[in-house]
């Protein structure tokens, strides 16, 4: 039985962790990338003051060439003494035409607000040739406060 369950262990996380290829993509060209991507909210007042435990959520999609999409993760906290809240998550591009967008969700119910940012496979490969850290995907939010 420990020999079964060491082996659906072994074999999830080879799935988990390689890249999905999609179907009507040409991967001759393609170079398989798993990035760490670190999603970054600053939540400031009016007058540039951090806003402190404030509530916010950061989801991750990641977009194939074949016009599919993923929600890869999400993410909840509250912002700290900075005004920052920031979640790292792995993620992995199986084609150049792949594409990540990071939903960030800043306040709760009636006062949310809601932001889409989109990061191209070319764009995040460029930043990670130039250094070893995690690409930082960030955005700011100022509220009425």
């Amino acid at each position: 039985m420990t020999k079964f369950i060491f082996s659906a262990a072994l074999l999830m996380s080879l799935f988990i962790c390689s890249c999905d290829h999609e179907t009507n993509c040409d991967y001759t060209d393609a170079v398989e990338l798993n990035v760490r991507v670190a999603g970054e909210l600053t939540v400031l007042d009016r007058r540039d003051v951090p806003v402190t435990n404030y509530p916010v959520s950061i989801y991750f999609q990641k977009h194939r060439c074949d016009g599919g999409y993923d929600l890869v993760a999400k993410y909840s906290g509250h912002t700290d003494d900075n005004g920052k809240w920031r979640q790292l998550h792995e993620v992995c591009f199986s084609h150049e035409r792949d594409y990540l967008t990071l939903t960030y969700l800043v306040g709760e119910g009636a006062t949310q607000r809601r932001q889409y940012k989109h990061f191209a496979y070319t764009e995040i490969q460029q930043t990670l040739d130039a250094t070893d850290s995690p690409f930082v995907a960030a955005h700011q939010y100022r509220i009425n406060r």
